[in-house]
C-alpha cells in the first residue's frame, strides 16, 4: 500500500460530500501520475521534453531528453535511458 493509496481510504471514511471525494481522489490520482517513473518504451515519441533516467558510468542520472531523428536525445546527443516521467509544471502560482 502506497501513501496515495492511505489518502484514498481516508477520503472515503472521512464522510465528506460524494463529489468533493471524488474530486480529491482525482488529484491524487494525477499526482501519483506525474510523480511515477515510465518505462522509456512509453515516452513520448513526437519531441516533447521528458525527464529520463539513465546509468552513467554506473551512476544513475536524471536528464532532460526527447526523441527526434535520432532516437532518444539530450543536449549532448543521443542517450540510453530507462525510465520517464513529465517535466515539472512552469505554471507560477
Amino acid at each position: 500500500m502506497t501513501t496515495h493509496d492511505d489518502a484514498r481510504d481516508c477520503i472515503r471514511m472521512a464522510g465528506m460530500p460524494h463529489i468533493l471525494a471524488e474530486r480529491l481522489i482525482a488529484y491524487i490520482d494525477a499526482m501519483e501520475t506525474a510523480t511515477t517513473w515510465r518505462p522509456i518504451e512509453t515516452a513520448p515519441k513526437d519531441g516533447t521534453r521528458v525527464l529520463v533516467l539513465a546509468e552513467d558510468g554506473g551512476k544513475l542520472d536524471v536528464y532532460i531528453a526527447w526523441h527526434d531523428e535520432d532516437g532518444l536525445c539530450d543536449y549532448a546527443g543521443p542517450i540510453d535511458a530507462t525510465h520517464w516521467m513529465p517535466l515539472p509544471s512552469t505554471e507560477v502560482r
